[in-house]
């Protein structure tokens, strides 16, 4: 199995990686186009530049770190060391009770975020249209498997397609990832033979889009998906 990125030939964006077997069996789509990546450099959300693999954006910067009850002790002692002043020491002291809840409500605000984070394994079920969720973004990731049956002188070839848009009413039409598996006979040993091919098609769903997991095949092909994560994010 060899590492392949599949970019979108609009704008260079890798859409996804995959490891394929038989990648001159492999069909990207309409749009889009396969590069090796034999160094595992290429990031779903990066670009392809004609030479190398550009990273993808990094995520936003973590929120600054409040400061602890200790540092503030410690800030409240330097402080009194430079006075005497009653008046003074409780001033402070009344800045060190706000800032302790300061760091208290930004701890707290920080696990709250964590908590939104919310990972989940749903069963979704192919050419069937739903909506990851109403109000939040969420990240969508499902592992689908192609498997191929071909004899001398009858192909087989099959296809998913990860769409996702805002379409209200109707099926989303707009196509975020693609996956495709073929097999072909002309001169063999064998009747029969057997190509299986297992690839994750992701994408960040804004919030209240649909998506929709379309598959279409010529012969003898057989869809499954095999593992399944949505990410709610916010």
């Amino acid at each position: 199995m060899a590492r392949y990125a599949i970019v979108r030939q609009s704008d260079a964006e890798i859409t996804n990686v995959i490891e394929l077997e038989n990648p001159g069996n492999y069909n990207p789509g309409t749009g889009f186009y396969l590069v090796a990546d034999p160094n595992g450099a290429a990031q779903i959300g990066g670009h392809w530049t004609g030479t190398e693999f550009e990273p993808a954006p990094p995520p936003p910067p973590p929120p600054p770190t409040p400061p602890t009850v200790e540092e503030l002790d410690e800030r409240i002692d330097t402080l009194e060391a430079w006075t005497g002043d009653e008046e003074a020491r409780e001033a402070t002291e009344a800045t060190h009770e706000a800032g302790q809840d300061s760091a208290i409500s930004a701890l707290q605000s920080q696990v709250g975020a964590l908590d939104d984070l919310a990972l989940s394994t749903p069963s979704r079920a192919l050419n069937t249209t739903f909506m990851p969720h109403a109000t939040k973004n969420v990240l969508v990731s499902y592992s689908v498997r192609i498997t191929c049956t071909a004899s001398i002188g009858s192909n087989a070839e099959g296809s998913v397609e990860l769409r996702s848009d805002a379409s209200d009413p109707g099926d989303p039409a707009i196509v975020r990832a693609r996956a495709q598996n073929r097999n072909a006979f002309t001169l063999a040993v064998t009747l029969q033979g057997v190509n299986e091919q297992t690839v994750q098609l992701s994408h960040l769903v804004p919030a209240g889009h649909k998506v929709r997991l379309v598959t279409a095949s010529t012969g003898t092909v057989a869809f499954a998906i095999v593992a399944q994560t949505e990410t709610v994010i916010g």
